[in-house]
């Protein structure tokens, strides 16, 4: 004997398709409308909470640790090829706009 499909078990499979396609679509439509607010906070250096975050830790750290942080830093520098007093990019571009 062959199972029998009825009315109802098809009608309950259309519905649950129709859910996914729906949910599908606003998926993507939002995913679409995304205008890029969060990647500019990124880039910008997070929010003005993280910074103040950072600011704390910052203020949390043992003398040994500051001084270790400062060794790590040149020696990213002198991989980087950036030099004594040099600034990379997004540190000149945001000192000149100080200046001004």
């Amino acid at each position: 004997m062959q199972p029998s499909v009825t009315e109802r078990t098809i009608s309950t499979i259309r519905r649950v398709l129709a859910a996914g396609a729906i949910a599908t679509v606003a998926t993507f439509g939002v995913a679409a409308c995304d205008n890029g607010e969060e990647d500019a906070e990124q880039e910008e250096g997070g929010s003005e909470q993280e910074q103040e975050q950072e600011q704390d830790q910052e203020e949390d750290m043992t003398q040994e640790e500051k001084e270790e942080m400062e060794e790590e830093m040149q020696q990213f520098e002198e991989e980087q090829g950036v030099e004594d007093g040099e600034q990379s990019g997004d540190d000149a571009e945001e000192q000149e706009d100080e200046q001004e």
